[in-house]
């Protein structure tokens, strides 16, 4: 009984100090390590989860972190370990405003931190074929005026009056206000000037090629080329022919003169009449072909 006694003083003695030592081991606090807390459009934001116990350890444990927009949607959602990295690159038209970073972990210990995103305000101009291209290129609405200086024949401005939404563009037309012709433009825009020069309005174009025009001219010099060579050839074919081209070649020693127009050997021609063939005139005394043979023989052996 004695000794069941001392057993038991030595467990409530023992159990308080098991108790506290446990009880530091785990994990009491959870707190996002963020590489800054305001930002513009297309930089990085880090968020570092990390979780500590009674005795400022780092423990290691699951955690789901959720970024939060202004409008309150979510734009990441990931489950990872604590003491890891989550990344995430604002969009170039990320809503200007107040975003929220919230961490959980499997114990219902949370972080909830507040970062900015803010304002910028950004257009782009461009200039092609007459056309002048404004581009909202800003997280925010943009409804300033556009101003166009032109210089050419006679100066002129040109205020055109826009409302942007963040991305979207619009296309201001030249030729509604001026006429054909070449001009130096200066577009000024939130304090900021583009400049362009020698941009033609209209229906003038410079600087480019017209591959259409240079085609038509490469076809009529292909097709002219061609009937003057078809020319040439067909007037030397007619010379071969002729009797004064044949002189030429008989002027030529022969072994000059190409096999195909050498002049033939001309043979003998064969009087058929006079063997007894063919046709003759009435007068004529017509003898059959063994009686000249006799009389022949009877002139010779006189």
């Amino acid at each position: 009984m004695k000794n069941y006694l001392v057993f038991l003083f030595l467990i409530i003695l023992i159990a308080p100090i098991v108790y506290s030592q446990v009880s530091d081991l785990d994990p009491v606090r959870l707190e996002n390590i963020l590489n800054r807390r305001e930002f513009y459009p297309t930089e990085i934001l880090q968020v570092q989860p990390r979780l500590y116990n009674q005795n400022s350890d780092l423990v290691l444990d699951t955690a789901q972190v959720i970024f939060l927009d202004p409008e309150g949607k979510e734009v990441i959602k990931e489950v990872i370990q604590t003491n890891e990295r989550v990344s995430y690159e604002f969009s170039q038209f990320a809503l200007p405003g107040k975003w929220i970073v919230k961490t959980y972990t499997a114990g219902r210990l949370y972080d909830i931190d507040e970062i900015f995103v803010l304002e910028n305000t950004l257009v782009d101009a461009n200039f092609k074929d007459g056309l002048i291209f404004i581009r909202n290129m800003g997280n925010m609405d943009y409804s300033e005026d556009i101003r166009i200086d032109v210089f050419g024949e006679k100066d002129t401005v040109i205020i055109k009056k826009t409302f942007l939404k963040p991305g979207q563009a619009i296309e201001i037309d030249l030729s509604e206000d001026l006429d054909n012709g070449v001009y130096d433009l200066v577009v000024t825009h939130d304090g900021v000037q583009r400049e362009f020069n020698d941009v033609a309005v209209g229906n003038i174009v410079l600087g480019e090629i017209n591959y259409y025009a240079i085609a038509a001219i490469l076809i009529v010099l292909i097709v002219a080329a061609y009937l003057i060579f078809t020319k040439k050839e067909r007037v030397v074919r007619r010379n071969v022919f002729s009797k004064q081209y044949f002189d030429r070649l008989e002027k030529k020693p022969e072994s000059t003169v190409p096999y195909v127009f050498r002049k033939k050997e001309e043979k003998p021609k064969i009087d058929l009449r006079r063997l007894g063939y063919g046709w003759r005139r009435k007068t004529e005394e017509v003898k059959p072909r063994s009686l000249q043979h006799k009389e022949s023989l009877k002139s010779k052996y006189k």
